[in-house]
């Protein structure tokens, strides 16, 4: 019976990954078609900023304040309803819309994310900053939508939004481009932002709903349960987003405008191997407390090892596609400037290659609730990245960004592979 289950669970896998792969693939163009229209419109120095608000967006999940998978991990063990699920959903989203409007009437946010790229930068470029900063903040609640829609056995549903909030973004990118009046940049910025906040009202106002009108009663104790695990998982994404988002921050403070979009733009197009092998080792996850407990370590070492290769087969098919569309000048053209070279395409190979592994390895130890590894790691990447890009970073630039996060993100992997075994699952 476990072994049907598990066949089960892998066809799913599959399905469930292709039809997310068309969410996150649409989501991936629409990055690359908005690199190139501001580059094409606006000035170097405005898409450098930009650009790093976009690079900075991970950084604003940390607002999600563990929910996400704290809800997860609760949900699928009994140990709260639906309802009390949505609640904290709904507590989220009016706690981040208060902070983004407070972040509208301040400059510190700004000041302190883009300090030194502000010099050949309009003000109009650090206003469209600001309110971009604003709808990313709110954006943060649809990582829990997303994930309780997964849990919910709506998968489908949450594929469907990220499809639509990428179609969104990019018809109205071809509205701006192609407008004879081009509005400012903050306009122009809603226009690419404004679906995420956009397409998931519909859904908030269903949940919204849903517990005005439910009148069962739920677990008296479960809401305090949930606070205190997400306290825990929280800790472990500041301490994650701060490694993942550390890049951007050593851009805005060393790299150049025209360094800024190179950059931006390789990690960019890297960011299309992620979509597979992402989509595929987390809906396998979702159900990992069950696999665990029934057939050992087996399941871990099939996920990590089907999920790792697949990670590292894309990137090095984006590489290949990328120094090919590079020798033929497209990044150059869609950039208005330079593109990238060779160097910083096999640097970013490098990095993305073992981070496929690194997230893959991340996932599971989500699933198996080992927040103290996790914040060992996680620790531990950040100590090394922040050391290495502060010595790397000022004289190698986007290079040295690469090459310091393929070192941290290998100290990382070989961590939790180490840590796997100690808790008696094989990942190799």
């Amino acid at each position: 019976m476990v072994r049907l289950f598990k066949a089960q669970i892998m066809s799913r896998s599959f399905l469930f990954m292709l039809t997310n792969m068309g969410g996150k693939a649409m989501a991936a163009v629409a990055q690359l078609y908005a690199i190139f229209v501001f580059a094409r419109v606006y000035s170097q120095e405005d898409t450098a900023v930009i650009f790093l608000l976009f690079g900075y967006s991970i950084w604003f999940q940390i607002f999600d304040l563990g929910l996400a998978q704290t809800l997860q991990n609760k949900f699928n063990s009994r140990q709260i309803s639906g309802n009390d699920a949505l609640k904290l959903l709904l507590f989220q989203f009016l706690f981040v819309l208060v902070f983004a409007l407070i972040a509208l009437k301040t400059s510190a946010l700004t000041d302190l994310l883009v300090s030194e790229s502000r010099k050949g930068a309009s003000e109009e470029a650090v206003e469209a900053f600001t309110i971009g900063a604003s709808v990313l903040l709110i954006a943060s609640n649809n990582a829990i939508t997303q994930r309780l829609l997964l849990v919910f056995n709506k998968g489908q549903l949450a594929n469907i939004l990220i499809l639509s909030q990428s179609v969104l973004a990019i018809i109205s990118l071809v509205f701006f481009y192609y407008s004879d009046d081009k509005p400012n940049l903050s306009l122009a910025l809603l226009y690419y932002l404004g679906p995420q906040i956009l397409v998931y009202m519909p859904v908030l106002v269903t949940f919204l709903h849903r517990l005005a009108t439910d009148k069962t009663r739920h677990h008296k104790n479960g809401i305090g349960s949930i606070l205190i695990d997400s306290l825990g998982f929280w800790g472990l994404g500041i301490l994650s987003v701060l490694y993942l988002g550390m890049d951007y921050y050593f851009a805005a403070h060393y790299l150049s405008a025209d360094e800024v979009v190179s950059y931006h733009l390789a990690a960019r197009v890297f960011f299309v191997s992620y979509v597979p092998y992402y989509a595929f080792v987390q809906h396998r996850a979702r159900r990992l407390s069950f696999l665990s407990k029934n057939s050992a370590g087996s399941a871990v070492a099939s996920m990590f090892k089907d999920s790792a290769t697949l990670g590292m087969g894309s990137v090095l098919i984006v590489f290949f596609f990328a120094v090919a569309l590079e020798g033929m000048g497209a990044f150059a053209l869609m950039t208005n400037a330079d593109g990238m070279s060779l160097q910083l395409l096999s640097f970013a190979c490098l990095y993305f290659s073992v981070r496929a592994c690194r997230d893959v390895a991340v996932v599971i130890a989500s699933g198996l609730n080992s927040r103290r590894v996790l914040c060992m790691v996680y620790t531990s990447e950040s100590a090394v990245c922040l050391i290495l890009m502060s010595i790397m970073v000022p004289s190698f630039g986007g290079v040295g960004i690469f090459g310091s996060m393929f070192v941290a993100s290998s100290v990382g992997l070989i961590l939790l592979i180490y840590q796997a075994r100690k808790l008696g699952y094989q990942f190799l």
